[in-house]
């Protein structure tokens, strides 16, 4: 008899670290909260007119993005999705203290 918690294939859904590991999450918490530390610090940037700053964070943006958008799409599930939202939270009040130092 399988138990309730287990999937076909007898890994634990419950277990989260059975699609990826460890450090896959890693690496994806720390994707999110780069790409979105970069978003939140240039918007301020760009609201005070810190002309050269926002440049280079433009750059570092769009690098950061190339890089996510080739592969992003081969990790999958909910658990990677909740991961790199929580880094991206995490990069909203890294940027917003990183923009507050600079001024």
């Amino acid at each position: 008899m399988q138990s309730e918690a287990e999937s076909p294939t007898g890994r634990d859904w419950r277990d989260w670290r059975h699609a990826v590991g460890v450090r896959d999450y890693a690496v994806i918490f720390l994707r999110g909260w780069l790409q979105v530390t970069l978003v939140a610090s240039n918007a301020s940037f760009i609201a005070h007119d810190q002309r050269v700053q926002a440049v280079v964070g433009g750059f570092l943006i769009s690098a950061v993005w190339w890089k996510n958008a080739h592969s992003a799409a081969h990790v999958t599930g909910k658990w990677a999705g909740m991961v790199y939202a929580t880094g991206a939270a995490a990069g909203t009040m890294t940027g917003l203290w990183i923009a507050a130092w600079w001024r």
